[in-house]
């Protein structure tokens, strides 16, 4: 952390460009606010693109609610983050254990906000993979019939005023989503008691 805030006061030197990444996420998952505005003002100020990407994929790595809804809603601002770079952050939300429920909830809460933002074909079909990049870190049967059940079951008025589902037009990559889930869960059930027998033995 000493070393993180040197280079925050402009010792460039003190950390090596290819573990820039890894030290903001460290940084900001153990970190507040401060550290947060931090990282923030290091993706706006950042002219290379690799060292924008390191602080963008680090803004989805904080363990703390406040932060995360933060980090969630300066994300999906397109004044702050172009669409074309969600991706990165949704990655991390995705892999952060402390965040992935929050930003699916916020997700399902915000869902009409974020379609009408993204509801162009191509874009629709790209936030479709960064909402993936959430659900399919889910390992459970719950999980599964909760995405399911979001995306394919629940009705909804589409544009053309008929009824149809959330699923509709971004079918495929919320199946992969499903998909990966019910692996996870299958391996969990059929490994966890072996697993557990072998570690205590």
């Amino acid at each position: 952390k000493r070393r993180f805030q040197r280079y925050f006061e402009g010792d460039e030197m003190i950390l090596h460009p290819n573990i820039r990444k890894d030290t903001y996420a460290m940084v900001l998952a153990e970190g507040g606010d401060k550290e947060f505005d931090q990282i923030v003002e290091l993706y706006q100020k950042a002219s290379e693109a690799d060292q924008k990407i390191a602080a963008l994929y680090a803004i989805g790595t904080p363990r703390t609610p406040s932060l995360i809804k933060r980090a969630f809603e300066y994300v999906i601002d397109e004044k702050h983050v172009r669409t074309q770079d969600i991706l990165t952050p949704f990655r991390s939300f995705g892999v952060n254990s402390y965040s992935r429920e929050t930003v699916w909830k916020m997700i399902k809460e915000n869902w009409d906000m974020l379609q009408g933002r993204y509801n162009l074909p191509a874009i629709a079909f790209f936030f479709a993979r960064c909402v993936a990049q959430i659900t399919q870190e889910f390992a459970s049967a719950e999980k599964a019939e909760d995405v399911n059940k979001f995306f394919f079951v629940d009705k909804v008025t589409g544009p053309d005023g008929e009824e149809t589902t959330r699923a509709a037009k971004i079918k495929m990559p919320i199946e992969q989503s499903l998909e990966r889930i019910r692996t996870r869960s299958k391996w969990l059930q059929e490994s966890r008691d072996p697993v557990k027998k072998y570690l205590t033995e």
